[in-house]
């Protein structure tokens, strides 16, 4: 399903406060059944704790060039990346969409970036978090050139 329309029935059944707070409840429930479902990763035993403790301390971590560039790469990152679902809406009406399937643009997006942190947790646990962010770099590069020329309405979805 959709939230959009979801969203929109809500809006019109109980008014925009009791449709958020509804929204909001359902979330909630969602989030703790989701947190219920979380398994305690194993204890590190041998090798892997001695690869634990061969690590940096956070303070040392703090000290180095690295550590500041990847918070800057990050800082940067998550407003440039914020412009494509603030947009995706008025793009996607600006290809002749209705105001109801261009919202369904963000929806498909929303939906997408949670099966993706999902998808991507499990990858990333199988073959490390390095290739796990440059797998995620590339698709998401790809992802964003390919927008820029798609103009068909499927395509964007």
């Amino acid at each position: 399903g959709r939230l959009t329309p979801l969203a929109a029935l809500l809006l019109l059944a109980y008014g925009w406060r009791q449709a958020l707070i509804l929204l909001g409840i359902a979330a909630l429930i969602l989030l703790l059944i989701a947190a219920l479902m979380m398994n305690r990763p194993p204890a590190p035993t041998g090798t892997a704790r001695d690869a634990l403790s061969e690590g940096q301390s956070f303070a040392r971590a703090r000290a180095t060039r690295v550590f500041w560039s990847l918070c800057a790469i990050q800082f940067l990152f998550f407003p440039s990346m914020m412009t494509v679902p603030l947009h995706v809406a008025v793009h996607g009406s600006d290809l002749g969409m209705s105001p109801t399937k261009a919202a369904s643009l963000l929806s498909v997006l929303g939906a997408g970036s949670i099966a993706g942190r999902l998808i991507v947790g499990m990858i990333s646990d199988r073959i490390g978090g390095k290739r796990a962010f440059e797998m995620c770099f590339v698709v998401l590069l790809s992802s964003l050139l390919a927008f820029t020329f798609f103009t068909t309405h499927m395509l964007l979805f």
